[in-house]
């Protein structure tokens, strides 16, 4: 089954007669990337609105939900970085609540960052030759009432959240963005978070605990509790085919870099990764994130450095990393 993202956009407010996020969002096509679209209008009223995408993400099971919003006063279409626990509006919503302060979630934190990858989203914009920016503020009305209920629900979930705003269409005001191009932009923005999806679900699987390695590719998806390069190895002579999956691994150094050459991997996450290793997949057009990068990985008593990463510092061909790490293992197993 394709993976589903639920898009939603907003009812009009604040006596205008349309709002550019349901216009552009009923505008998009029925599918991008991988993803098949479900399109949702909500109402522009607290709790009312969040409720509403839960219920429709009950139905249909989205592997992904990204809701759009407007923001009078932005020149730029702006994937939000944040939602906050907070409640307070200048203005009342279509129901007449207005909120002057209080927590959207009682037990919740002060905020949560979305599950989104909202650098690469705004980026995916301006390459379509749009104005676009990372926002770290989604405000305090509805629309962050939304995204802050949304990210709270699926906290820990395979679930990815996030919100985008975008700016009035002309006949509402100044700065504006004609529709076709906020149509054009948040298709951009949904390619972009296709393109990372497998990637930011191997991440945060492999963060969740309990393995050492994620492989993932659409639905499929592959985990290790083993540390070391034999697990790579097996993989290697199983004759399965890796070509671009994403991976996430504890741990990354040369070695297993030049494993994941020969596995034409897509892109690799390490919390750990040494600067030998970062060298080769960048050369290899492999994309690579990660949280520290150190010179070399050092043994398991951290006494010198690991056996793999010494094995293969002389190697430039990916392809004689196998017989070099097949002998250095079985020189280890000997007493």
């Amino acid at each position: 089954m394709e993976p589903i993202l639920l898009i939603t956009g907003f009812e009009p407010f604040g006596g205008e007669s349309v709002n550019p996020s349901w216009e552009a969002v009923r505008r998009l096509p029925e599918k991008i990337g991988g993803f098949v679209l479900r399109k949702l209008q909500i109402p522009t009223v607290f709790a009312a609105a969040a409720e509403r995408v839960l219920s429709e993400a009950e139905s249909c099971r989205p592997r992904v939900i990204l809701s759009v919003g407007q923001a009078g006063g932005r020149k730029e279409i702006t994937p939000e970085r944040i939602g906050v626990n907070l409640r307070c509006a200048s203005m009342a919503d279509n129901r007449g609540n207005r909120p002057k302060g209080e927590r959207i979630v009682p037990e919740a934190p002060d905020g949560i960052f979305s599950t989104c990858p909202v650098c690469a989203m705004a980026e995916a914009i301006q390459n379509a030759g749009l104005p676009a920016r990372v926002s770290d503020s989604a405000g305090t009305f509805v629309c962050n009432d939304v995204l802050f209920t949304l990210l709270s629900h699926y906290a820990g979930t395979d679930t990815l959240v996030g919100f985008v705003h975008v700016p009035w269409l002309p006949e509402q005001g100044s700065p504006s963005l004609p529709l076709e191009d906020t149509v054009k932009g948040l298709t951009a923005a949904v390619e972009a978070v296709w393109e990372r999806w497998d990637w930011e679900t191997a991440k945060r699987r492999l963060l969740a605990g309990g393995c050492t390695c994620v492989f993932r590719k659409g639905e499929d998806e592959r985990t290790d509790t083993r540390r070391g390069v034999r697990p790579l190895l097996e993989l290697l002579k199983s004759g399965e085919d890796f070509t671009g999956f994403s991976v996430a691994d504890k741990v990354v150094g040369k070695a297993s870099a030049l494993l994941y050459c020969l596995l034409k991997v897509k892109r690799v996450y390490a919390p750990v990764i040494s600067r030998p290793a970062l060298g080769v997949l960048e050369s290899r057009g492999i994309a690579c994130e990660y949280d520290r990068l150190v010179e070399g990985i050092r043994n398991r008593t951290n006494t010198g450095p690991c056996p793999m990463e010494a094995a293969t510092a002389g190697l430039t061909d990916p392809a004689q990393a196998p017989e070099v790490l097949e002998k250095t293992l079985q020189a280890l197993q000997k007493p």
